[in-house]
């Protein structure tokens, strides 16, 4: 089983990458030597959570600072 966590945007910037895997898992299975499957499920269906965006992401919370406060009843 592959398990492909990209989101839509992400797979979106890579056109035809699905259908290269789906045609590359059909031939492996086709061989007869096992069966691999596989799986969308994206952490974040519709968010592009891609390495440069995340990089982005983290420099805002960075900015914000690291301080976290606990409230205990």
């Amino acid at each position: 089983m592959i398990f492909d966590l990209r989101s839509k945007p992400e797979q979106d910037k890579l056109p035809g990458s699905i259908q290269t895997w789906e045609k590359t898992i059909a031939e492996y299975n086709a061989r007869g030597e096992g069966t691999i499957d596989r799986e969308w499920t994206p952490v974040f269906k519709e968010e592009d959570y891609s390495p440069e965006k995340i990089a982005v992401r983290y420099r805002e919370y960075a900015r914000m600072g690291s301080e976290v406060s606990f409230h205990h009843p």
